[in-house]
């Protein structure tokens, strides 16, 4: 009883507080306080300005698409692994649209 309990919570803090999101891998680099992203071309028609770029590190904005993907991102130079979310939603939207 107790375990059905835990997962009854689980569903309703997930259902309140939780997102599902659709992510594009992509590879970031940052130069000199400029960060461009790339990835593969077949996603490439997915991406659009304003979306939000996440690393390990820091969360970013992607503010230009015109030949590469510059973004608005605080990171030290260098290379990271990033994601791209093109989607976001609370699962709660679907029980209320």
């Amino acid at each position: 009883m107790l375990r059905l309990s835990y997962c009854l919570q689980a569903c309703v803090y997930g259902a309140f507080f939780g997102r599902i999101e659709t992510k594009i891998p992509a590879h970031l680099v940052s130069e000199n306080g400029v960060a461009v992203c790339s990835v593969e071309s077949t996603n490439k028609k997915r991406i659009d300005i304003g979306m939000t770029v996440q690393t390990d590190n820091a969360e970013g904005v992607i503010v230009s698409v015109d030949g590469g993907i510059t973004l608005k991102i605080s990171l030290p130079d260098g290379t990271y692994d990033a994601n791209i979310i093109t989607e976001s939603l609370k699962p709660l939207s679907f029980v209320f649209n």
